[in-house]
């Protein structure tokens, strides 16, 4: 070949080599023409010369094609002659014993410019491409920042692999690699101990740890936890942003990680984060640092709550230093919150991922801001967000919405109430078609079904029907996963929705055809029989609540219910014990020695003082004793008494079912409830009680 003709293919090459190095440069942007501009022209290049490409491979040097085929990578050429051919001879053996150590790296680092299936000629040339770099003279030569650059590549590669179902062959290739590359880096840091671990350097120690051991308490890992614990202060103070997020999983996992000192130095980098204040932050990296605010904060509480105990102690022995709030520590992250939400640009690079995470912080901090939950609502109702949804992310959006929305009274802008349950409804529309599936868990399956039960959601009845049959398949099939909290929530649920549109006062007639989920709660309540004496009191209060909605009354699955919730009798509050009396009084329960134990919570027997419940639960709970026909006229009394105290929070239809209950248990109700509320209420003059207790 003379040099006229070489000349095009050494003249292309070096164009295409320079242009490369146009595209991966930070300057690329400053020039006249953009980056998505030169790497349109550099496709163009490649295509062109497809054409000639087994003259321009032949002709070139292999250090040269290297750069061609980072070039390949970086503009995604997929199925391209010229890139599958320079695959092919770099992959011979005459052309890596030419490429040197460096070259070799730098060829599986661009790799990680991938974002789609392997071709066959890829996984060819880089099995000995890996081989090559775990041999003992390569990897002890590589520097630690090398070899972190090379295990993030590879794990980027592993999960490509799962992802696209590459051979096991090549899997076990990039496993060997892994593991190999792995054990070097964690060797280099242990003799370099007097090296600061970089933020960097430490989550890839944390995922090295987790990806080789499977026990939390193998000696790697605690090996490696311990390494980090010892740089924690250095690594929170030179942690950007980004690397703040990326650890803050693992400043989770010890309590040496002390929270308030990370809190405040994410709060003040976020206060000052350049691509915060711009707004083009990733939503992940927000995110992250919200979710890891949310879950520090009950730390926060706990240790609080033991500085208090030895306060007195300490200021005895030393001068009193000033502690941060916890309120003071999360305002950074709120107002930055509502700032990057106050931004379109921001809000429309959310994924449903992040908003359930943003949600979940705002309703975690009590932080309700109506322009902030209804833009991420309005945001979820995009195609782009509801399209792209799992199962488990909707679970986890209705769950916090529903949450949110019910404390619409809390709101800064409550706004117009039926604008607020429009949207609700339209939430509910668009990610209910996602629970539709039998893959969800169990905990997925309940906080779906109490979303639906909370809203009171019953406009598309078939996705809850589907849900509650999934939650009684878990219990059919004694899944290991089922908690006893999950099945009492979800027949909470399965009662409200029997409910809907009922108020506590009102009665409930036979149903006249038998609710699609009967079924599946009548199973939900078997099982919770069975494990009744593990209920807290929370769930069997739960439970027998929507035993009297559903009208379930089989003496084997309320009995145990009903003792359990006898046996906790004098740790119910309140309005658990009016829920518990209701539900009896539904039922038509005789069981008159557990109504006699919780009632005497509202008496003065065994010399305590009875508990005061609110106008409504004093209403509701006489309500049920005189449904039940329980004549017991110290409770009626006490109880009246509070309703005397409190007339101008009763409402008429309370004081009626009041009345109505003295009336049935022939107990002659205060004349000042009468006249109060005739005066009060109707704006009658006083009047005397007449009854006919003989009929």
């Amino acid at each position: 070949m003379n040099d006229r003709e070489a000349y095009p293919a050494v003249g292309v090459t070096s164009s295409l080599i320079s242009l490369s190095a146009l595209v991966t440069s930070p300057y690329a942007k400053e020039g006249n023409m953009s980056e998505l501009e030169l790497e349109a022209y550099g496709r163009r290049w490649f295509e062109k010369m497809s054409a000639f490409s087994e003259h321009l491979v032949s002709s070139q040097k292999p250090h040269r094609l290297v750069k061609l085929l980072r070039l390949g990578m970086l503009l995604g050429c997929k199925k391209d002659k010229l890139y599958n051919s320079i695959c092919q001879r770099l992959a011979k053996g005459d052309a890596m014993g030419r490429i040197n150590d460096n070259e070799i790296i730098r060829t599986i680092l661009s790799f990680s410019f991938l974002n789609r299936e392997f071709e066959h000629e890829e996984t060819v040339l880089l099995k000995p491409y890996l081989r090559r770099v775990r041999k003992h003279n390569v990897r002890t030569q590589l520097d630690r920042n090398t070899l972190v650059q090379i295990l993030k590549a590879i794990q980027k590669l592993l999960k490509m692999a799962a992802r696209f179902d590459i051979s096991e062959e090549f899997t076990k290739e990039l496993r060997v690699a892994y593991y190999t590359l792995a054990a070097e880096f964690f060797k280099a840091t242990e003799s370099q101990a007097d090296s600061p671990t970089s933020p960097s350097e430490a989550y890839l120690l944390w995922q090295v740890s987790r990806d080789l051991s499977l026990n939390p308490e193998d000696t790697l890992r605690t090996t490696i936890m311990n390494r980090l614990e010892s740089n924690s202060k250095f690594l929170i103070e030179k942690a950007t942003l980004r690397e703040l997020a990326l650890l803050s999983d693992v400043f989770l996992l010890s309590a040496k990680f002390k929270t308030i000192p990370i809190v405040r130095r994410i709060g003040k980098v976020l206060e000052s984060d350049p691509a915060v204040l711009s707004g083009i932050v990733d939503p992940w990296i927000v995110s992250s640092v919200l979710r890891y605010a949310v879950l520090a904060i009950p730390k926060m509480e706990t240790d609080d709550a033991q500085k208090k105990k030895v306060g007195l102690l300490q200021s005895l022995r030393q001068p009193p230093v000033a502690v941060p709030s916890n309120e003071l520590l999360v305002m950074p992250f709120k107002q930055k919150l509502l700032e990057l939400l106050q931004r379109p640009d921001f809000v429309t690079k959310t994924s449903a991922d992040h908003i359930s995470n943003f949600l979940w912080f705002l309703h975690s901090v009590r932080l309700y801001n109506k322009n902030a939950i209804l833009a991420l609502a309005n945001r979820v109702l995009e195609p782009e967000v509801t399209m792209n949804c799992s199962s488990k992310i909707a679970c986890r959006l209705l769950g916090s919405f529903t949450a949110i929305f019910s404390f619409s009274e809390n709101w800064d802008d409550p706004g117009d109430a039926e604008e607020r349950r429009n949207i609700l409804s339209r939430v509910f529309s668009v990610l209910g078609e996602h629970l539709l599936t039998v893959n969800m868990s169990v905990l997925d399956i309940s906080t779906a079904l109490y979303a639906y039960g909370k809203a009171s959601f019953v406009q598309d009845m078939g996705v809850f029907d589907h849900l509650s049959s999934q939650m009684a398949d878990r219990i059919r099939t004694s899944d290991e996963t089922v908690k006893l909290r999950q099945v009492a929530q979800s027949l909470w649920a399965c009662g409200k929705m029997c409910g809907y549109g009922i108020s506590d006062e009102d009665d409930i007639q036979e149903h006249d055809e038998e609710l699609p989920f009967a079924q599946a709660a009548f199973e939900m309540s078997q099982y919770l029989g069975i494990y009744a004496p593990d209920l807290t009191s929370r769930d069997v209060t739960q439970s027998l609540w929507a035993l009297g909605m559903l009208q379930i009354s089989d003496p084997d699955v309320t009995r145990p219910l009903i003792r359990r919730a006898q046996e906790l009798a004098h740790e119910l509050n309140t309005q658990e014990i009016a829920n518990v009396l209701l539900a009896l009084s539904r039922i038509k329960s005789e069981e008159f020695k557990a109504i006699y134990d919780l009632t005497r919570r509202f008496t003065k027997s065994d010399g305590l003082v009875p508990i005061k419940p609110s106008t409504q639960e004093a209403a509701n709970i006489l309500y049920s004793m005189g449904r039940l026909n329980i004549r017991d006229e110290e409770v009626f009394k006490y109880l009246s008494s509070i309703l005397l105290d409190n007339i101008e929070e009763t409402s008429a239809q309370a004081i009626a079912n009041v009345l109505w209950a003295h009336r049935i248990v022939l107990i002659p109700p205060p004349r000042e409830l009468l006249d109060r509320w005739s005066i009060k209420k109707l704006g009658l003059i006083s009047v005397q009680p007449r009854f006919d207790f003989k009929n």
